[in-house]
């Protein structure tokens, strides 16, 4: 009992954390409007860690646990991270990666990498917010492929190990 509030308590400052990254997010592209990755290079880079780690503890901790309280804020925590994810894919989309400046080009392939990652948490919990993160991809792929050829390798490497789940 006493670890079931316990647990219901640390996953409430998750969830806490969670929304004030959210509102840092948003924020951010409010006040940096036209603003490039290489601007805030922290968001593209730390946010899917993020909700990677979020989404897979949610994942792997909701079917096990006893207590009500606590799939209950798990079960919050996990809505809290698809608004963040949903803001952030609405953030990156319109971000534009300036393909001549190798910082931001690194920041795209490992946002790419860290896009694929988000299928094994995903795929089977949550098949909207998995379409919409390959959709991302997808868009990022195509519109930047001549500039990430060097990159792909490492992301065919990705791909290689990767098993779908269908």
């Amino acid at each position: 009992e006493e670890d079931a509030e316990n647990c219901a308590m640390l996953l409430s400052v998750a969830t806490d954390l969670i929304d004030h990254t959210d509102s840092l997010l948003l924020h951010s592209a409010a006040t940096y409007e036209g603003f490039g990755p290489g601007d805030l290079p922290s968001l593209p880079r730390v946010v899917p860690k993020i909700l990677v780690a979020a989404f897979g503890y949610c994942v792997k901790e909701r079917p096990v646990s006893s207590s009500d309280s606590v799939r209950s804020s798990i079960d919050q925590l996990f809505s809290r991270c698809r608004i963040l994810l949903d803001n952030f894919s609405a953030i990156v989309d319109r971000l534009t990666f300036r393909s001549e400046l190798e910082d931001e080009l690194s920041l795209l392939a490992e946002l790419c990498s860290d896009l694929v990652s988000f299928h094994q948490v995903l795929f089977m919990v949550d098949l909207k917010s998995s379409l919409n993160v390959w959709k991302l991809f997808s868009k990022l792929a195509r519109e930047y492929c001549n500039s990430l050829r060097q990159d792909f390798c490492i992301l065919i490497f990705i791909f290689s190990g990767f098993h779908f789940y269908i």
